[in-house]
């Protein structure tokens, strides 16, 4: 849909500076005529199809275009290549000290279809635009080759973004989610509810229809979004996935998790929740850990990189868990056999 409109976009721009106007083609007027002889919904369906079926060969031609001679590679030495494209040949190449991690996106219909793609948490890649066109690993292909090419550009025989054995979220969140989108359609229903009441019944009975429809899809995008959520540790690497529309599952480096932060929204404050972002100098910069219970966010963040977020808590508010992992982390043994000594 979006590459449709830009290719409107640009085909009416072009006409404009050639000072032509499209709105007064034949073909234009033609279609304006027989839109205007035909009924208001008949016009509605063939306009949705015509849309979606152009939509299609344009994403078709646009992925053909993008994508046609498509390698990737890794040499000995850790040197990461993209090479792709038809009319223009693209060439991206990420030395392995800058790769932090890989990102798995699933938008929903891809999804649907099995299908996945790869982008790399990398650094020094340029600007968030240029960031953004240089990161794509793959193009959309059959979710298991994804997830192999992740495992090749990660060096790894399994590759970490495999979402089985992930930690689950608590039921706050999904009463979070549900309540969100409750939210969001409340106004709707009480605007055609208040409308029904002054002006027109009609409106009450689209209040109703809202009501049936709204609620039961909301819910469901509700549970969606809830069983997306998962954290987890691989290895080398902290996993973090969330997402209904648009699943992101990220895979990033635990060495080069600079720091963390933690928010917490006054809502998440009654559910006992937090959102933990871990930071770091590649990709979007933080890769969050949504909604999940404080005393299991602190402890995660303690085991995922020891040391780097106790020093800023006090003891009393540690949880039990976080507790027990920093008397058993490394640094902690250390200062406890300096004090025995010094004793």
């Amino acid at each position: 849909m979006g590459g449709l409109l830009a290719a409107v976009g640009t085909t009416y721009r072009t006409l404009h500076e050639m000072k032509v106007d499209p709105l007064r083609l034949g073909l234009v007027k033609d279609i304006e005529r027989h839109y205007g002889s035909v009924p208001l919904w008949f016009g509605i369906l063939a306009t949705l199809l015509v849309v979606v079926v152009l939509g299609a060969i344009v994403s078709t031609v646009t992925l053909i275009e993008g994508w046609n001679g498509y390698r990737l590679e890794r040499d000995a030495g850790g040197v990461i290549s993209i090479r792709r494209g038809l009319l223009g040949t693209r060439s991206v190449t990420i030395e392995e000290r800058r790769l932090s991690g890989v990102e798995h996106r699933e938008p929903m219909l891809l999804r649907w279809a099995g299908g996945a793609r790869e982008s790399a948490v990398a650094a020094d890649l340029g600007d968030r635009d240029e960031n953004r066109r240089r990161r794509p690993l793959t193009p959309p292909m059959p979710r298991a080759d994804a997830l192999g090419a992740a495992a090749a550009v990660l060096a790894e025989g399994e590759s970490p973004l495999s979402t089985t054995g992930l930690r689950t979220h608590p039921r706050a969140a999904l009463r979070r989610r549900i309540t969100r989108g409750l939210n969001l359609v409340a106004p709707v229903v009480a605007a055609l509810a208040v409308l029904g009441g002054w002006l027109s019944p009609s409106f009450l009975h689209a209040a109703a229809i809202c009501t049936l429809v709204l609620v039961p899809a909301v819910v469901t995008l509700a549970f969606g979004a809830y069983r997306a959520l998962g954290h987890g540790l691989r290895g080398g690497h902290l996993v973090t996935r969330a997402g209904v529309f648009a699943r992101s599952t990220v895979a990033l480096r635990r060495t080069d998790i600079v720091g963390w932060s933690i928010s917490r929204s006054i809502f998440q404050l009654r559910a006992g929740l937090l959102t933990l972002g871990a930071a770091t100098a590649a990709g979007e910069n933080c890769y969050r850990v949504r909604d999940v219970a404080v005393s299991d966010g602190l402890a995660f963040a303690e085991e995922a990189v020891p040391d780097l977020l106790a020093p800023f808590l006090e003891r009393r508010h540690l949880p039990r868990r976080a507790e027990r992992l920093v008397d058993s982390s490394p640094a902690s043994a250390a200062r406890a056999s300096t004090r025995t000594s010094s004793a």
